[in-house]
């Protein structure tokens, strides 16, 4: 009876558990869509709500598809999460606000063509980016966004940032702009005069640009730039551009040093990858440099072992970026092993210890004419009484380095005459009648004809195999006396 009880507790508890957990495992697989045209939108940490209205009681981990018109509506974000939004053929089209970032991080990512802006004399920012907050524009990007603040598509009039910062007059205590991130997309900006197209406003300061990617066409109105600050502002930390493609009519304050390149050369498939559009590399030291065409560039081990490093630079348009400065990658190649370890050989072999990662070759002593590399320690053929081999070994190339130099040589005399055998045996302490040397240094070597071998006594081993079997046989009682214990007590409960 407790028997059945205790298992139709377990199998409640199981249940229990996959329902606990399936809401958990169970959510939306995709965003969650919502329509800018039907109210606006509010995201925090601990509701949604579109229009006043509660959408979801806690963010969706995949994030929110936000799409439609609205001329009147809003969407404010205010999290302490990164939260994933994607604008899909979006326009929000009107002088209040339009779209804030009031907290938090937020990743955008740009489908089709998407529109946020007022033709007029705004000192709202078109997308507020609050002083602790940070937006970031996805490298996942295959849309538009062209987003102004400004009366004309030249950028005209007395308005905000069209990414980043409110005007000076605005009156609020929000005013200066956070972290501005672009990995990806196709990003119009405009803003009026005395505001930054993409940066601070009139009279506010941003804290950081950064651009690894996509294309920009950024200006701002008079009296300032298109990426960077406005007029009586300034950017708290240097602007850093890693990679992207900016237009003819994108402006800054100083052309940018774009960023050292963080290139990586693998020595698996002797490639060097560079994740810029536009770089060059030199092979001589800096005194000349090819330009890329490609992100990955492939050479030959032997081209290689010819040069000491490898420079690259990312090359700027000379308009918004200027060249970056040179970074420098090493060529390494693996540390040099020690020689073989000889093992044994005869007329038809000769054995030397195997090290993973090493590969080996041999030759007849004095015609330094190697065999083909080969990863085994064993060398088969026809190996003639009294002549002498040279073997050596050399660490293969890995993820770590080049193939390395060659070692020093190990050399092998062939003796299998037993008179010869018993002839060293009683100059066992001449070093000039040794048969194996290493490194210049003597080894003392006999093969399997030697009658000194000690094979193993057969009874010695019997005794041994009969230890084994009685410790199995103990062991193997104990363990059954103990699952009889615990099965004789299970049954008295």
């Amino acid at each position: 009876m407790n028997n059945k009880i205790s298992k139709t507790l377990c199998v409640f508890i199981v249940i229990s558990i996959i329902f606990c957990i399936y809401p958990t495992t169970a959510l939306a697989k995709e965003q969650t869509l919502l329509d800018i045209s039907k109210g606006s939108i509010n995201i925090t940490d601990t509701q949604i709500t579109q229009d006043n209205i509660v959408i979801e009681d806690k963010l969706n981990p995949n994030g929110y598809q936000i799409t439609g018109e609205s001329n009147s509506n809003s969407l404010i974000i205010e999290t302490s999460k990164d939260v994933n939004i994607t604008f899909k053929d979006l326009k929000i089209l009107h002088g209040s606000d339009k779209v804030a970032i009031n907290s938090g991080k937020t990743i955008i990512s740009l489908q089709g063509d998407n529109e946020i802006g007022y033709r007029g004399d705004s000192q709202i920012a078109s997308i507020y980016v609050a002083p602790n907050a940070t937006i970031e524009f996805s490298e996942k990007s295959t849309g538009n966004l062209n987003v102004y603040c400004a009366t004309n598509s030249v950028g005209n009039g007395n308005a905000a940032a069209a990414i980043g910062a409110h005007h000076k007059y605005l009156g609020r205590n929000l005013l200066d702009a956070g972290t501005i991130i672009i990995n990806g997309g196709h990003i119009t900006a405009r803003a009026g005069y005395g505001s930054a197209g993409i940066g601070g406003g009139n009279g506010t300061k941003v804290k950081k640009i950064i651009i690894n990617g996509g294309y920009i066409d950024a200006q701002g109105g008079k009296r300032s730039q298109g990426i960077g600050s406005g007029k009586d502002s300034y950017v708290e930390q240097d602007i850093i551009i890693t990679n992207g493609i900016f237009s003819e009519g994108t402006t800054v304050k100083d052309k940018i040093k774009l960023s050292v390149p963080t290139a990586t050369l693998s020595y698996n498939d002797l490639s060097l990858i560079n994740t810029s559009s536009n770089w060059k590399y030199s092979l001589d030291d800096g005194k000349s440099f090819i330009t890329s065409i490609t992100d990955k560039i492939e050479f030959s081990e032997e081209h290689l072992n010819k040069l000491k490093n490898l420079m690259i630079v990312n090359i700027g348009d000379n308009r918004v970026t200027e060249d970056s400065d040179t970074q420098t990658i090493a060529i390494i190649k693996n540390a040099t092993p020690d020689a073989p370890q000889f093992i044994s050989a005869n007329e038809s072999e000769i054995k030397v210890e195997k090290i993973d990662g090493q590969e080996y070759a041999i030759s007849k002593s004095g015609e330094d004419n190697y065999s083909k590399w080969q990863d085994s320690g064993i060398f088969k053929g026809i190996y003639k009484n009294g002549e002498t081999y040279d073997i050596i070994t050399r660490t293969k190339r890995n993820e770590y380095g080049l193939t390395s130099e060659a070692s020093s040589i190990t050399t092998v005399k062939i003796i299998t005459d037993t008179e010869n055998i018993d002839n060293d045996s009683n100059n066992s302490n001449d070093s000039n009648n040794s048969n194996v040397t290493t490194n210049k240094e003597t080894i003392k070597k006999r093969n399997k004809s030697n009658n000194n071998i000690q094979l193993e006594n057969p009874e010695t081993r019997d005794n041994n195999d009969m230890k084994n079997w009685i410790l199995i046989l103990f062991s193997s009682l104990f363990f059954i006396l103990i699952i009889i214990t615990r099965i004789q007590k299970t049954t008295k409960e």
